[in-house]
């Protein structure tokens, strides 16, 4: 069976992803190791994360193992998003990575043992996964219909629709998200495939090169932006992001 990195047929990859944080214990074991975490969509603060709403109104035990297995990562596709700033970043305390996008998700491939080439496509495989997806996130009114049995007959291709909706409150976060969903072809109640399945929060390596730029808030510590440059050095572009309160946006500056 192939394996591959799979896009909405008409999506275009932005360039540059971003991954916005605050300075957390979990933000430092990641940037020290190199590693961009995937979580399952489960333990995300969504109470309307469509994975969160399906786990609480079936009982099919395949489905279940599906949602509880898949792993998915989310970036966005701008470094001076307000929203972003304001919510994920410690209302610019934080810090902000910006990543080449097809260095990250060629790196990302290479750690999840994926082969990955220009045309969005995989040739040979690994033994990891089937798919790393990459999709960016609608905003809806409603939350999307689910009939289970159509689900579960559907394609990958189809399944991934899923993931990719949240409330229109969101909207403007620009959000793209990577997913590693389960092999199909495993029997996730055997206790021989549940041993293969990724954990809830696993990491995945990237290069130092893959990072464009590294954005610190106007309010973040010192010390903060110190510990982070003794981590990467000096060859990173990094920056300052600055509140504009005439005009309700960011700007960034290059770090004096």
């Amino acid at each position: 069976m192939g394996h591959y990195v799979l896009y909405p047929s008409d999506m275009v990859l932005s360039p540059r992803l971003s991954k916005y944080s605050g300075f957390t214990s979990n933000f430092y074991k990641s940037l020290c190791s190199q590693e961009l975490y995937f979580s399952n969509p489960t333990t995300f603060n969504d109470p309307f994360e469509p994975a969160v709403l399906v786990m609480e109104k079936t009982n099919d035990e395949f489905l279940i193992s599906f949602l509880a297995n898949t792993i998915m990562s989310c970036l966005c596709i701008d470094s001076d998003n307000l929203k972003l700033w304001s919510y994920y970043a410690d209302g610019l305390r934080g810090i902000c990575i910006e990543f080449d996008s097809e260095s990250l998700i060629q790196n990302l491939c290479k750690s999840i043992q994926l082969k990955y080439n220009s045309d969005k496509r995989i040739k040979d495989y690994g033994l990891t996964t089937d798919w790393l997806y990459g999709f960016y996130v609608k905003y809806s009114e409603n939350n999307i219909p689910l009939d289970f049995e159509e689900f579960l007959g559907s394609s990958e291709e189809e399944k991934i629709k899923f993931f990719a909706t949240k409330p229109k409150i969101f909207e403007g976060e620009n959000e793209l998200r990577l997913a590693i969903l389960p092999k199909k072809e495993r029997d996730p109640t055997s206790e021989k495939a549940g041993q293969k399945w990724f954990s809830k929060n696993q990491g995945f390596k990237y290069e130092k090169s893959a990072i464009k730029s590294v954005i610190f808030g106007e309010k973040a510590d010192f010390e903060n932006i110190k510990a982070v440059k003794n981590v990467l050095g000096d060859s990173i572009d990094y920056k300052m992001a600055f509140a504009q309160p005439d005009n309700y946006s960011i700007k960034l500056k290059p770090l004096d």
